[in-house]
């Protein structure tokens, strides 16, 4: 995942074309034990126009879903913030991103950390040419960036590089955040 991870820098949105792949990002409050719990804000949720039987929904724009992360007890700020999968595509960033964080009063160029789930084109680091940013790759270890209680994990499967995100529950149940886990 090292390789993957170091590819947290913005691209614009006409850049990404890809595969056409499941997307059912599973969602929850993730929990730390030093902290408390963990926030988090679809910024894009997740489109798909493959149909079932195979044909293509014509209109139905291709977007991965993103997700912003922070310390519970914590306003988001450009110190606290994890943005999983930040591949935004123009429409999904104006309809969703851009006004919940302009209620957590963010910009772009707070956001600080990025997890890239997996490296399929479809989840690379991607913003409206007009908000060109660089993330951070979160490291391997959270705890080393300040998120103590979030660990990256390897499960295989819809890409042998896929990655997701966990952390333990108020009542001890894990908590994962996966991209494509469908």
């Amino acid at each position: 995942m090292g390789a993957m991870m170091q590819r947290c820098r913005s691209r614009t949105a006409s850049d990404v074309t890809g595969s056409i792949g499941m997307e059912n990002s599973v969602l929850g409050a993730l929990v730390s034990s030093n902290r408390g719990a963990y926030e988090f804000r679809i910024l894009q949720a997740g489109t798909l126009p493959l149909r079932p039987d195979g044909s293509v929904a014509i209109g139905t724009e291709h977007r991965c879903t993103s997700v912003l992360i922070w310390p519970a007890n914590e306003h988001a700020s450009r110190f606290n913030t994890i943005c999983v999968d930040p591949c935004f595509t123009d429409e999904g960033f104006h309809q969703t991103a851009a006004p919940i964080l302009r209620q957590l009063g963010l910009g772009v160029s707070d956001l600080s950390y990025c997890f890239i789930t997996h490296e399929h084109r479809d989840h690379w680091p991607t913003f409206p040419a007009e908000h060109s940013h660089t993330l951070r790759p979160l490291p391997a270890s959270p705890n080393e960036a300040g998120f103590p209680g979030l660990s990256t994990l390897l499960c295989p499967g819809h890409s042998s590089r896929l990655g997701a995100l966990r952390s333990r529950s108020p009542e001890n149940h894990d908590v994962w955040i996966v991209g494509d886990a469908g």
